[in-house]
């Protein structure tokens, strides 16, 4: 789906519960491994809520703060040998400074249908859908913001950043054995008001097992950074132990300028790769152009959170 952004940051889609993150009760399973399996009921519909909430200082005297929540409706159907899954928008809201703000460009974007089409292995196959989010953007926006929006909503750019959003949170983990102290590392990509793609890695950490409404749930520690040589120590540092045999990272074309620090956690059940809670807290910077011979330092602080609602839930 295509995830909430502001035209007055002009930065990114978001990256992107039926229970609260304070109901799991931290258990110790008899086996401690287990085996990431793309399995989930079908057909199954769901709802998937998110907000995100962003400070951005650019250099002017007051940082802009504002607030998207989206809600989509998601289902997920057997055809053609795999999957079929379909993200519907339901709503948008947008607050500035606490006050409603109405965003025709936005909402014309958030009002479309994206289709993800799936091996049987829960592999992404296609997608399909994007190529609209530019043409309604296009309507609805002014002349002097057009050479920003084909940058950030042509279905190339929103096609790569939604397979890498489907990687990180499920493609890296297909088929995998995990247990305490598993490290992933998958790769995200934050999309520059020029069109640029600053390429960044996404560390998961396999926390351990949770009990959920009867459920055996991955507890993964995510973590962000644009810099390889700090992956050992985020790792050893959150296990307080040296954790041997960590992957190589792949190696990425950084954006001079840019970086990204932060943290988050998401709860997962690896029997079917439903996600159950996702959130997350992190802070970019980098250089924007500010005119002819100039540049300016600019700082987002970004908080997320997405909320499933599965109904009925699975395996009731």
């Amino acid at each position: 789906m295509v995830k909430p952004i502001s035209l007055t940051l002009a930065i990114c889609l978001i990256v992107t519960c039926g229970a609260a993150w304070g109901d799991a009760e931290q258990q110790k399973p008899k086996d401690p491994s287990v085996t990431f399996t793309f399995a989930p009921p079908a057909p199954l519909t769901y709802t998937e809520q998110t907000t995100s909430v962003r400070i951005m200082v650019a250099g002017g005297p007051e940082p802009i703060e504002e607030t998207g929540v989206s809600k989509v409706k998601m289902t997920i159907t057997k055809a053609d040998g795999g999957y079929r899954v379909v993200a519907e928008p339901v709503s948008f809201e947008l607050t500035r400074a606490g006050k409603p703000v109405k965003d025709p460009v936005m909402e014309a974007v958030q009002s479309v249908t994206v289709t993800y089409r799936l091996g049987s292995d829960g592999s992404l196959k296609t997608i399909e859908g994007l190529g609209s989010a530019l043409p309604a953007a296009m309507k609805k926006a002014p002349k002097e913001l057009q050479n920003t929006l084909s940058a950030l909503f042509n279905e190339k750019t929103l096609i790569e950043r939604e397979k890498g959003q489907w990687n990180s949170r499920l493609g890296d983990f297909l088929g995998r054995v995990g247990h305490k102290n598993s490290v992933w590392i998958s790769l995200g990509m934050f999309p520059m008001p020029n069109g640029t793609q600053a390429s960044y890695y996404i560390v998961a950490l396999f926390m351990g097992m949770v009990k959920q409404d009867g459920r055996d749930l991955v507890k993964l520690k995510l973590m962000f950074t644009e810099d390889a040589s700090r992956i050992p120590t985020l790792v050893n540092d959150t296990v307080r132990d040296v954790v041997p045999d960590l992957p190589k990272p792949p190696v990425i074309q950084t954006v001079k300028g840019f970086s990204i620090t932060g943290s988050g956690e998401r709860l997962i059940d690896p029997s079917t790769m439903l996600i159950y809670a996702e959130k997350s807290s992190r802070d970019m910077q980098w250089i924007m152009p500010a005119g002819k011979d100039s540049s300016m330092p600019v700082l987002l602080q970004e908080t997320g959170e997405s909320r499933f609602s599965y109904s009925p839930a699975p395996g009731s």
